[in-house]
Formats: structure tokens, C-alpha cells, sequence
């Protein structure tokens, strides 16, 4: 069977892949999904991104994003849709056109449609009390045969405290969920709760597809009326949101007016700049070179790219399924919107099929390319000088897990060093019970300084980890946090609630 993310073009927004897909494609794609979970149990989630998901996701100015959770999990989400005008508008100002707008209040009612065709169930989930019932009710009264498989109102909690017991709160709702059976999953929370609620149950939703719908059940019920359709084509859906509730939505709206904006306006400079530089100064046209090399038991498939990189597929499917890829910047001088979406789409690949990836021979001003449109925070530690170096790195890392950590002990603490990425698909691998039960210390130290990622069911670890020392009298400290991390406790609002200090030397004083 062919994958359903094989043949989608992708386009880069501030590190985002969007997908170029229409709504009939979206469509089409999702119930390909359904047939494939069948095979492979593997959940999918569908986001659709407007501009509210860029402006909270993103900073102005930096490539530290403002919610480095919700940047992973949409750079990790099977299919990500473009909901607002102003994200097609950009995808035609920079050369790589998105197909069509497809928004989650439209795509909804024809997966109703089709799921009535198809004989698949939907699941609603969230909105407000009794909202979820309701837009069911509608959409079963124009699609008699659609199946409801059922629906729910649960709170769920991503901030603070209350995050400590999230896992164990999530149980009933997931149970309820899996009860059900149902194919599709539409979650109501609101960005970025739904995406982060997905993120933290995914291994235990037995659900084909989950799709994150926002306010969609209010504009089903008429709870909130929709634009016209000239506004919604002239992209001005948001001045008509505003004309409906001011007193909560002009400061968002205002926000993204004038942050989308500043945060676009390098992206096409350095675009149209480096396009004429290409253009005038670069006359032969260099095409891609695939090679493989055999390394022990591993094949490693090595990409050349040529000196213009756009949304060309330059690797076959079972290239990106079954080998460790190197890919050759040699050549490459100017890379599309398009292009940087097929090198997250090889990224992509690589972790969903468990393979390693390297990055070698990047021109200064192929690397400013990545750094403007905000993706060079994936590629910065694969980076390697040329093929070679990246042949033994990948040699050297071969075995090494996605995250470990190891334990010290001192006269009066324990030092525990954390590695790689603490998020949901690791955090099974280290429980905060069993390490405090077999140490026989009071006092514990925490060193992220070789921590790059850490999402919200990461920071669980430490709150149960800080429950566990308090009732044991103890402190908990962590130290050595980076920009990435720190924004993702703030984000949380658990900064305010653990010992958090730069450096060991400022940890250690914390202990006397």
C-alpha cells in the first residue's frame, strides 16, 4: 500500500511543513489513513494551522519558538492543512502556491459526508457542555446513516500543578474513547490543548485519525456564526470574529495583524535576494546524484542535492523506510519554500521509521536559507563538514537512544544527567519511582545542559519527581537549562513551581 504522506507536496512556514493538499485530497487522505491503522495501529493526527497557532507557536524575531511543544508536535503531525488566507497568500509570494485553503470548520462536515458513505464512526470530544452533542445531532440529522460512535466535555489540564496528575486524570476520558471504537477522533480544546492532550495520549488512543477542530461544533451549532464567504476568500474572517466578540478577541487578532508581518518580511527578502543572486550568477544546472553505501549491517543512502532545491521528491519511498540517509549540500546554493519542505519531509521519515539522518558540505548563505525560515534548529546537530564525517557519525550514534540518562552519587545529593529528548514516546523509559526508591539520598540534581527537548508529559517526570522529595523532606534542583527548554517551562507554568538555577556550581550552594 502506498503511504498516504508519499505523494504530498510540502511547504515550509516558520519551520512548519504545510501540506499542498485541496479538501478533497485532505478528505481522501484521512480515510486512507483509516485503512492503513488497520495494518499498522499507528494513531494520526491532522492539524490545521491559521495564524493564532503561528502567533502562539512563534516568536517574532528568534528561531526559539515561544511553545516548543506545539512546534514538535506540528512538525511531527501526519498532515498539516493550511486554515488561514494569509499562510496561502505567503505560499504564493515565495514561489511554492498551496493549493487551496482547508480549514477544519469546512473539512469536518464532509468527513461526515464521507464517513456516511464509508461506514466509519466519529468520536466528539470537547467544546463546551453539551456543544459536542449537538453538532453530532446536526451533522447525523444531514447524514442519517453517519455513525456516532460518542462524545464528551472533559476538562484536561496542560498547566502548572495540576499537570502532576494529568496522566492519571486523561485514564477515564481515554478509556471512554477506546470503548467506543471509533474511527476519527474530533477534539474541541482549542490550540494548544488539543494538540498536547493527542500528544500525551497518543500511545493509548486506539484511533485511526485524530483531528484537532478548534471552535469547529460552535460554527456547526451557529454558536458562533462564520464570515461570509467574500470575507473568508478576501482573508478577512478575522475582522468579522472580532465584530462578534470584541472584548475577547480584538488583542489576539491585533497580536497576529501585526506580528505575522514582521515575522514574514525576512523570509521574503532573503528569498527574492537569494533567487536573483541564483538566477544571475549560476547558469549551469547541476541535477541530484543518488548513491548507497553499505556500512556493516546498515545501508546508508546518500543524497547529492543539486544547486536549485525545490518540492521535487528526489528520494523513493522505500529510500526514506529502510535507510539511514546523508544528505550532500555540496551543490546547493538556493533551496524554495518547497524544497525546505521536502528535507522535513526526509526528516520526517527518519523518525517515524526509526532511521538516522546527516546533514554535510552547507554553503554560509544555504545556511542562513534555513536559519530565516527557522528550520536550522533540526538540522543543527547533524550537521557534518562532508561525506565522511557524516559516515562515521552515523557509525558512532548508530546505537545510541533517543534519550538515556545516568546517575552519580555524593556525599549528600544525586546527580542525575538527562540525554537527548525527554518527551512522550520516551518518558516511559525512566520513572521517577523507581530511581528515588533505589537511591538512599535526600537531595537531587538534575543536569539538562545535554537535554534538547522536553515536552509536557516530560515535565510530569519532574513534578512526580518533586512530589516523591517532599514528602521525604529533600530538594530537588535542575540546572543547565536551554533557551528551548526554559520557554517550554514557562509556557507550562511550572517554572514557578521547581527549583530551576543556570549552573552546578549554583545548584550545589542551593543545597547548603
Amino acid at each position: 500500500m502506498k503511504q498516504y504522506n508519499s505523494y504530498n507536496e510540502m511547504f515550509s512556514v516558520f519551520g512548519i511543513p504545510i501540506d499542498n493538499i485541496n479538501m478533497d485530497e485532505a478528505v481522501k487522505i484521512i480515510f486512507s489513513m483509516i485503512d492503513e491503522y488497520s495494518i499498522d495501529k499507528k494513531p494520526r493526527l491532522i492539524a490545521t494551522v491559521n495564524i493564532d497557532f503561528l502567533v502562539n507557536t512563534l516568536s517574532w524575531f528568534s528561531g526559539i519558538p515561544n511553545h516548543p511543544e506545539l512546534l514538535s508536535i506540528l512538525r511531527r503531525a501526519d498532515i498539516v492543512t493550511a486554515d488561514g488566507m494569509p499562510i496561502v497568500w505567503l505560499s504564493k509570494l515565495i514561489g511554492s502556491p498551496i493549493k487551496e485553503r482547508v480549514t477544519g470548520s469546512d473539512l469536518v462536515p464532509m468527513i461526515a459526508k464521507e464517513a456516511e458513505i464509508k461506514g466509519k464512526s466519529i468520536y466528539f470530544l470537547g467544546g463546551r457542555e453539551g456543544v459536542g452533542l449537538k453538532a453530532a445531532e446536526i451533522l447525523k440529522g444531514k447524514y442519517p446513516e453517519l455513525k456516532i460512535a460518542g462524545y464528551s466535555s472533559p476538562f484536561v489540564n496542560i498547566h502548572g500543578e495540576a499537570l502532576n496528575s494529568a496522566i492519571e486524570d486523561d485514564i477515564p476520558i481515554v478509556s471512554h474513547i477506546n470503548k467506543s471504537n471509533p474511527d476519527i477522533l474530533l477534539v474541541a480544546f482549542g490550540n494548544p490543548k488539543q494538540e498536547m492532550w493527542f500528544r500525551r495520549n497518543n500511545d493509548r488512543l486506539n484511533v485511526a485519525v485524530t483531528i484537532g477542530i478548534g471552535g469547529t461544533f460552535e460554527f456547526i451549532t451557529g454558536g458562533v456564526a462564520r464570515a461570509p464567504k467574500w470575507m473568508q476568500k478576501l482573508g478577512l474572517e478575522w475582522v468579522f470574529r472580532i465584530s462578534q466578540d470584541p472584548k475577547r478577541l480584538w488583542k489576539r487578532y491585533l497580536l497576529g495583524f501585526f506580528k505575522f508581518p514582521i515575522m514574514i518580511f525576512p523570509i521574503i527578502f532573503y528569498h527574492y535576494y537569494r533567487k536573483w543572486i541564483f538566477n544571475s550568477f549560476n547558469k549551469k544546472k547541476i541535477k541530484n546524484i543518488e548513491l548507497n553505501y553499505q556500512v556493516g549491517d546498515g545501508t546508508i543512502h546518500i543524497l547529492t542535492l543539486p544547486d536549485y532545491v525545490d518540492g521535487k521528491n528526489y528520494l523513493s519511498d522505500e529510500y526514506l523506510k529502510s535507510s539511514n540517509i546523508i544528505i550532500d549540500f555540496s551543490n546547493t546554493r538556493f533551496i524554495e519554500a518547497s524544497g525546505i519542505g521536502f528535507l522535513l519531509k526526509i526528516w520526517k521519515y527518519a523518525l517515524k521509521n526509526g532511521k538516522r539522518i546527516y546533514v554535510c558540505s552547507i554553503k554560509k548563505s544555504v545556511l542562513r536559507i534555513l536559519k530565516i525560515n527557522r528550520v536550522f534548529d533540526i538540522f543543527s546537530d547533524i550537521i557534518c563538514q562532508d561525506i565522511n564525517g557524516a559516515i562515521v557519525k552515523l557509525k558512532e550514534n548508530e546505537s545510541l537512544p533517543l534519550f538515556f540518562y545516568y546517575l552519580v552519587n555524593e556525599a549528600n545529593y544525586t546527580l542525575i544527567s538527562l540525554f537527548g529528548e525527554l518527551d512522550s514516546s520516551q518518558v516511559s523509559k525512566i520513572s521517577a519511582s523507581k530511581i528515588f526508591n533505589s537511591q538512599n539520598k535526600q537531595n537531587y540534581l538534575f543536569d539538562l545542559s545535554n537535554l534538547k527537548f522536553v515536552d509536557s508529559t516530560g515535565l510530569i517526570f519532574f513534578l512526580k519527581f518533586r512530589t516523591l522529595i517532599n514528602e521525604s523532606g529533600g530538594k530537588l534542583v535542575l540546572f543547565g537549562i536551554n533557551k528551548t527548554i526554559e520557554n517550554m517551562f514557562k509556557v507550562t507554568k511550572v517554572d514557578k513551581i521547581l527549583n530551576i538555577v543556570k549552573e552546578f556550581s549554583d545548584a550545589e550552594r542551593s543545597l547548603s
